[in-house]
């Protein structure tokens, strides 16, 4: 006959304080989202979790670090093994750099990061101290973007100016209009093709405008045509079909 293991009891106490405080954030994200951070209360937080608010600030001494739980799991969404792609030979610079976009596109239009973002974009005017949680992850994405940029230019032996700003653009014009898109609309939802062909198209233009046309003549990497370009769905053709 079997019986319960003596250390049950507190692993099922472990996972229910573990329940209750995914619900407590479930609860305040879809609030402060909806009634802003400044109108959201924690006895509404507790009321929409279903808990006391005592059970509430035993998890989290106040609003703000709520907000904060929130803010960090967003931000580890950014902690994606980006340098991975950076030193595998294997890949071309073009493919590191397709593999990237795609990577970001998936992570920044995550509904936990989106959440989030909403958040940020409701209180930015208000409370400017709670839409600074992202600046630590973005500037290691343009780091390992410049390094391969850096080490394309070494490679096929040409000059590459200004290497962080190309980075950072090709980091922005990579995800915000997906994020844009996915911001505005609940049910926008990229499928896996217009990612890759987004992230392809991308690519080739930062590529194509940082290599001088004799090192894109002379082979090697040779881009050749673009990429199919991507069906964007906010195109006027697909808003406005005639």
């Amino acid at each position: 006959m079997s019986t319960e293991p003596s250390d049950a009891p507190p692993r099922r106490r472990a996972r229910g304080r573990a329940s209750k405080r995914e619900a407590i954030l479930a609860a305040s994200v879809e609030l402060f989202n909806t009634q802003g951070y400044e109108m959201t209360s924690m006895d509404a937080v507790a009321a929409r979790a279903g808990v006391s608010k005592t059970t509430v600030y035993a998890h989290f001494g106040d609003k703000l670090a709520l907000y904060r739980e929130m803010a960090d799991r967003a931000v580890t969404l950014l902690d994606v093994d980006f340098d991975r792609l950076h030193v595998d030979e294997s890949l071309s610079t073009f493919d590191k750099l397709v593999s990237l976009a795609r990577l970001l596109v998936e992570s920044l239009t995550s509904e936990t990061f989106l959440a989030f973002h909403r958040v940020m974009i409701l209180e930015a005017n208000n409370r400017s101290d709670l839409t600074t949680r992202l600046v630590p992850g973005a500037p290691h994405v343009v780091d390992v973007v410049a390094d391969i940029l850096r080490e394309d230019a070494v490679r096929l032996g040409y000059e590459v100016r200004d290497v962080r700003a190309h980075a950072a653009l090709f980091a922005r014009i990579a995800v915000a209009s997906f994020e844009i898109d996915a911001l505005l609309d609940k049910d926008f939802h990229p499928d896996d093709e217009l990612v890759t062909r987004h992230a392809a198209w991308v690519a080739h233009m930062l590529l194509l405008s940082i290599r001088p046309s004799s090192v894109v003549a002379a082979g090697g990497e040779e881009l050749g045509a673009p990429p199919p370009a991507p069906d964007y769905l906010w195109l006027p053709e697909r808003i406005h079909p005639r």
